[in-house]
């Protein structure tokens, strides 16, 4: 009779499994969906929740039910709202000529912490992605053209990742939206702090494309 020698880790996985009820099985299966998180993690997520945190499991689970019963896109800008306008379209503060086109809500965030930009948004959610089946009717990007057609709208910023899927993005509002609004880029180039020394080539070709004059002036 010929024996089967399994390498130790794969014993010890195997091991895992087995001692494994389906149901907790189906939990470490589910927690997978999420990104960055493998089965290692998610069967460290199951046993520290069933080791002594039911109350905060249980918590979790109810504010996730809750959002996502009541969580909606807003109606403007598609950004995550308990509204049918966000908090930052229903602000009469805010310039509504100037939209800053994002992949994501998350984006918003960043823009929002460093301050730098007082007008209003409009989320993709996600970018161009031929392979993965993305087209732009999954960018809700009709709503944009409606929304440049129907509000006094001035310039659209594209300020989507420099990412190839970014980049195509960027490319197509520019070829839908050039002849409606005024169209610009985030600019790209050297980091504040940065040094030559660790530059990639597609970064200081950038930064050597978006050169400004000095002035006396300029920070």
């Amino acid at each position: 009779m010929q024996l089967l020698i399994i390498p130790l880790p794969n014993a010890i996985n195997i091991l895992k499994h087995l001692a494994m009820s389906p149901l907790l099985k189906k939990l470490v299966h589910e927690f997978q969906f999420l990104p960055g998180i493998g089965e290692k993690t998610a069967q460290r997520f199951v046993h520290f929740i069933f080791s002594r945190h039911h109350e905060k499991a249980f918590q979790f689970a109810n504010t996730l039910l809750e959002c996502l019963q009541q969580i909606k896109h807003c109606q403007q800008c598609q950004n995550l709202s308990e509204n049918k306008l966000c908090d930052i379209c229903a602000n009469t503060n805010r310039d509504s000529q100037i939209l800053c086109v994002v992949e994501h809500p998350s984006n918003i965030l960043i823009m929002e912490a460093a301050q730098a930009f007082k007008g209003r948004y409009f989320v993709l959610h996600g970018a161009l992605s031929p392979i993965d089946g993305i087209g732009p009717k999954d960018l809700h990007i009709h709503k944009l053209i409606q929304l440049i057609e129907t509000q006094d709208i001035k310039e659209i910023i594209v300020a989507t990742s420099s990412k190839i899927e970014g980049e195509a993005t960027a490319f197509y509002l520019y070829d839908q939206l050039k002849d409606m609004v005024l169209v610009s880029r985030l600019g790209y180039g050297i980091p504040i702090g940065g040094s030559l020394d660790y530059l990639d080539g597609q970064t200081l070709f950038r930064a050597m494309s978006n050169r400004q004059a000095l002035s006396d002036n300029c920070e």
